[in-house]
């Protein structure tokens, strides 16, 4: 669940998205929403299946996700 007020977030080149400013996560704790968490997930998956950590491939992978969370969680 996503709560609070978005903000603006530059990701990248001229590429400007919403991303929610807090979340709500399972246990009822409400925490900043950190992308960087996504990134180094999206790290320890590659690694877990064998893949060899590429930058670009990181970026490009949490920069999908980070897509999909600003599409969905609008105000």
């Amino acid at each position: 669940m996503i709560i609070y007020s978005n903000f603006v977030r530059l990701i990248g080149g001229d590429m400007v998205r919403e991303l929610p400013e807090s979340i709500v996560k399972r246990s009822g704790k409400v925490v900043n929403f950190d992308s960087d968490r996504i990134s180094n997930a999206v790290s320890r998956c590659l690694v877990a299946c064998g893949i060899i950590e590429n930058a670009l491939l990181i970026s490009h992978i949490t920069n999908r996700a980070l897509n999909i969370v600003s599409s969905r969680y609008k105000d």
